[in-house]
């Protein structure tokens, strides 16, 4: 599971914070751009199954996830399944695997941890490569001036010719 920000014009949209000042819906600052945000799973070849909608880039991945894949993954999980993701989805809930955080004042982590870590960033690098082939392949996903809401369907129909491109080769 990763998320990714596809960046877009046309984003004037502006929400209040909880300290009162005026914010733009659509920019995430992890980022730095203005965009949608989604949400994708890749199986474990790296071949994208899912995209979700769009939602505000402003939201993190966890409460985006929330919102469009954790019900379904969770489901999943009660069946045998789990899902890697990296640190952004710490806290997701049963059957989501993250990496094992380094605490701010503390020994180090334990071998075992600090491997553990290691094998799950070689596997989800998969998941990553998926999400940035799809905004690497098609120009329309790197930026575009359509509103953030109506790139939706264009997000969600990439994977299918990119699956299709990758059973050709």
């Amino acid at each position: 599971m990763d998320g990714i920000v596809i960046p877009t014009g046309r984003c004037s949209e502006k929400v209040t914070s909880a300290k009162g000042k005026e914010l733009g819906l659509w920019y995430s600052g992890k980022a730095h751009t203005h965009g949608g945000k989604v949400q994708g799973l890749t199986g474990p070849d790296g071949v994208p199954l899912f995209v979700s909608q769009v939602g505000p880039g402003s939201v993190r991945d966890l409460p985006a996830a929330r919102g469009h894949v954790l019900g379904a993954l969770h489901a999943a999980a009660s069946k045998g399944l789990s899902t890697l993701a990296d640190a952004e989805y710490q806290g997701a809930g049963i059957g989501i695997t993250t990496p094992v955080r380094q605490p701010v004042e503390g020994p180090p982590l334990a071998v075992g941890d600090h491997t553990s870590n290691r094998l799950q960033c070689g596997v989800r690098c998969l998941g990553e490569r998926a999400m940035a082939v799809l905004t690497g392949r098609w120009r329309v996903l790197r930026h575009t001036t359509l509103s953030p809401s109506k790139t939706g369907m264009i997000v969600q129909a990439a994977p299918t010719p990119t699956n299709i491109e990758k059973q050709t080769r």
